[in-house]
């Protein structure tokens, strides 16, 4: 199993605190699956890979959690620019 996501960021500081607030996530997911994330020219990329053998409800999962940390970044990088 594979899933790809490609987010448009046009602000490489940005970019590179997204990449870094996702590290520990990367540290922490299930025995089986890796996640990748690299930064494209004005998007990010992240792919994740089931290695071997899992619950397709464990993968799907590892993307919910992603997805959550995703939107939490984002709101708060709103909240602290419309406060500057």
């Amino acid at each position: 199993m594979e899933a790809r996501i490609r987010i448009p960021i046009a602000d490489e500081k940005f970019l590179k605190s997204v990449i870094k607030a996702l590290e520990p996530d990367n540290k922490s997911v299930p025995e089986g699956i890796i996640i990748d994330i690299q930064i494209e020219p004005r998007h990010l990329s992240i792919v994740v890979k089931a290695i071997k053998s899992i619950e397709i409800l464990t993968f799907r999962n590892t993307i919910d959690d992603l997805l959550e940390h995703l939107a939490t970044i984002f709101r708060v990088f709103n909240t602290l620019t419309r406060k500057r």
